[in-house]
C-alpha cells in the first residue's frame, strides 16, 4: 500500500469485484480505451486473483486509488514495462464522484515516486486520444510534457483522433 494524503493505492482486493465490474463495463470509459466488449464477473474474478503477479513476467500492474479508509475511487495502472529501458506507460480512471478533487494528480505523484524509487524507471508516458483534454490536462499539471502526435490513430465509429504521448521524467 502506498499511503498519499487523502488517498493511497492498494492491491486489488476479492471485494473490489462488483465495483470493478461497474468501471470495466462502463462504456463512456471503453471510448476512450481499446476495450470493445463486457467483462464477465468471472473474468474479472480471476483478473483479481491474478492481478498481483510478478512485473516482470505479466509487464503491468494495477492500483485500486482509494480513499484513507480503503474504499475505492479508481484506477491506476503501469503497463508496458520495460525494465532494460527503465520506462512504463500510465493508465488511469477515477469514478464521476471523485473527478475534480485532486485524487488523479495525488494517485500519479504516488505512482511516479514508486516507479522511481522502487523499480528505479526514468520515465513515465501516457497516450492519449487528442479529445480527451480532461486526461490531457490532468497529465500536463502532473508534471509531463507533450512529446509526440500520432495522427489518425484511434478510430471512434467513422471518425479517428491524433494519438498524445506525454513523458515524465522521475
Amino acid at each position: 500500500m502506498i499511503k498519499g494524503e487523502t488517498i493511497l493505492l492498494r492491491a486489488l482486493e476479492p471485494q473490489d469485484l462488483d465495483w470493478l465490474y461497474g468501471v470495466e463495463n462502463d462504456p463512456a470509459i471503453w471510448s476512450w480505451s481499446d476495450v470493445v466488449q463486457p467483462y464477465s464477473a468471472y473474468q474479472l474474478s480471476e483478473y483479481i486473483q491474478k492481478s498481483q503477479s510478478d512485473l516482470l513476467q505479466t509487464g503491468q500492474y494495477r492500483w485500486v486509488i482509494a480513499d484513507l479508509d480503503k474504499n475505492p475511487c479508481g484506477l491506476v495502472d503501469l503497463y508496458n514495462y520495460h525494465h532494460k529501458h527503465l520506462r512504463a506507460a500510465v493508465g488511469i480512471v477515477v469514478s464521476p464522484e471523485h473527478r475534480q478533487k485532486g485524487v488523479a494528480v495525488q494517485a500519479l505523484s504516488l505512482l511516479s515516486l514508486w516507479a522511481k524509487n522502487q523499480l528505479g524507471l526514468r520515465q513515465l508516458y501516457a497516450e492519449v486520444p487528442h479529445l480527451n483534454s480532461a486526461s490531457k490536462s490532468l497529465f500536463l499539471r502532473s508534471g509531463y510534457l507533450q512529446a509526440a502526435e500520432i495522427r489518425d490513430w484511434y478510430r471512434f465509429g467513422e471518425t479517428t483522433q491524433h494519438q498524445i504521448i506525454f513523458q515524465k521524467w522521475l
